[in-house]
């Protein structure tokens, strides 16, 4: 169901028997007409702490090493309740003036604009890019890319936000990040998958480009009340790169997917929702946390870059691509935050 407006969702939910419950909410559509996302269940059966496709006689063994620039601080994201009204107010309008003042650049004939062409990126590249060891890499590389289109596309010049979700645990509704003046609502839904459209704040009336459906989010309290700071301590204490990045992967990267609901939930198309790079800024700070401990982290990298059996060997060289959207970069040119190219941390991890 293509949704062209926010009266046109309830008009054509009121056809569906669908009612718009109390704060303007309007019901996401049925269950039947949602795209399938892992339940809780299929989350916890997932391995935590071991890479699916990683033998050890899989993993690189190089130790490939990159330049770095030690201490670069030019750059600090900034947790989101810490920045200021006007910091919140440019960067959710750097947000909306990607999808609404930026023409696409070609890579896709449906994009209207480059945000389109960004969630796009995201939906073709899914398969390549989760459930392997090239998540950890590729998602940063996505998040500048995003930085990149706000700076030189709408002059962004402010803090990047990042959100500390686990402050939020079983509540994520309860940040002022869900309200009317910033990402507009996370209402609390029972059970199930469904949800409501935005129909307020900066993204009021978003639509996802791919499915033509509304943007929406319903929290499920039960799986955001998994999202925790122990989830949290039990991948920074893990030895190995492939380790990590499946505890992260299938802990508290996939309980808050999904406990943002229908739009976020669905592997391919959640960065339709912009709340998908507040969530993703978290899930690099999880590992920036982790590569702090050994700066050895900061310049090699072992694992696999691919599903095949055996694996392409992850390393510094691997190519990071966004099918044209953007350069393609090396995991070399971002894996080390604070060197030249990316130059930035977190506030909390100077």
């Amino acid at each position: 169901m293509k949704i062209s407006s926010t009266l046109a969702s309830v008009l054509s939910l009121a056809a569906l028997g669908l009612a718009a419950p109390s704060g303007g909410t309007v019901a996401f559509p049925p269950k039947n007409m949602q795209p399938h996302a892992m339940s809780v269940q299929e989350i916890a059966a997932m391995p935590k702490g071991e890479g699916n496709n990683q033998p050890v006689s899989h993993m690189s063994t190089q130790s490939d090493t990159v330049s770095i620039q030690a201490a670069c601080r030019n750059n600090i994201r900034k947790r989101w309740g810490t920045m200021t009204t006007t910091e919140r107010d440019n960067y959710v309008g750097a947000m909306r003036c990607l999808q609404t003042k930026v023409k696409p650049v070609g890579v896709w004939s449906g994009a209207k604009s480059i945000w389109d062409e960004l969630v796009w990126v995201h939906n073709q590249l899914k398969p390549q890019i989760h459930e392997v060891d090239l998540f950890l890499p590729w998602h940063r590389y996505y998040m500048f890319i995003l930085s990149e289109l706000m700076r030189t596309k709408c002059g962004f010049t402010g803090p990047h936000a990042w959100w500390k979700e686990t402050n939020n645990v079983g509540n994520f509704g309860a940040s002022d990040i869900f309200s009317d003046r910033w990402f507009g609502a996370l209402p609390t839904i029972s059970s199930g998958s469904g949800g409501y459209c935005i129909t307020r704040g900066t993204f009021a009336g978003l639509m996802n480009p791919i499915s033509g459906q509304c943007v929406a989010r319903g929290e499920q309290r039960s799986t955001s009340a998994s999202d925790t700071v122990s989830n949290e301590d039990a991948c920074n204490g893990q030895g190995s790169f492939s380790n990590l990045r499946s505890c992260i992967e299938y802990s508290n990267h996939a309980y808050g997917h999904i406990a943002i609901g229908p739009t976020m939930a669905n592997s391919y198309q959640s960065p339709s929702d912009p709340s998908f790079f507040l969530h993703h800024s978290y899930i690099d700070w999880v590992w920036k946390r982790w590569q702090n401990q050994q700066q050895s982290r900061w310049t090699s990298i072992q694992g696999c870059a691919d599903k095949n059996s055996p694996c392409t060997p992850l390393s510094v060289n691997t190519k990071l691509t966004s099918l044209g959207l953007f350069r393609d970069m090396t995991v070399g040119e971002l894996l080390d935050t604070e060197g030249p190219t990316a130059c930035y941390t977190y506030d909390n991890l100077i």
